[in-house]
């Protein structure tokens, strides 16, 4: 007995496609808009047809709008191209408000219709810190000074205020 399969065809063509996600800056304060730019590109040999990528979009970022057609539903930005021709990138820009201080990851995979013979790069991972410019650190100082200035410095590069107090908290250090 021979049983037949019938649904779609076969992909008889390739398109090595490749995802880039770029944050306008890799960190940014609270309540700020962000804007990622998605660049899809297609190395080819042929041409991609149907091609299709899906942006995360994690919960503490709205959504407020997509470039080139793209959508937003549920978390998800999909946006899609009919055709991508060998050698040739499409690109679309999300901009978000940053809802919540928190770092986030965020995630880009594309796929097409062709056979994609390298889909190690179909996926795109982009890191962003959203900052609460208005919080502050307290600091008891019961380690060596060299220590609490490194982290005084780190503090103060990611945008937040600190103070140090003696063990005892009875003086402190504002910066």
């Amino acid at each position: 007995s021979v049983s037949v399969v019938t649904g779609q065809p076969a992909p008889t063509s390739t398109a090595n496609l490749a995802a880039v996600l770029s944050p306008s800056a890799p960190s940014r304060a609270l309540n700020t808009n962000i804007t990622l730019t998605l660049t899809i590109s297609n190395a080819g040999p042929d041409p991609a047809t149907d091609v299709i990528a899906r942006t995360n979009l994690p919960s503490g970022l709205t959504f407020l709008s997509a470039t080139g057609g793209a959508s937003y539903f549920n978390g998800i930005v999909t946006a899609s191209v009919a055709q991508l021709s060998s050698g040739a990138s499409a690109s679309f820009t999300i901009t978000a408000t940053a809802a919540a201080a928190a770092p986030f990851v965020l995630m880009s995979e594309v796929s097409s219709s062709n056979l994609d013979p390298d889909e190690s790069n179909n996926r795109a991972i982009a890191s962003l810190l959203v900052n609460d410019p208005d919080a502050g650190i307290a600091i008891v100082r019961n380690f060596a000074a060299p220590e609490i200035e490194i982290l005084r410095t780190w503090l103060t590069e990611m945008g937040f205020t600190s103070q140090v107090f003696d063990q005892e908290g009875l003086t402190f250090d504002a910066r």
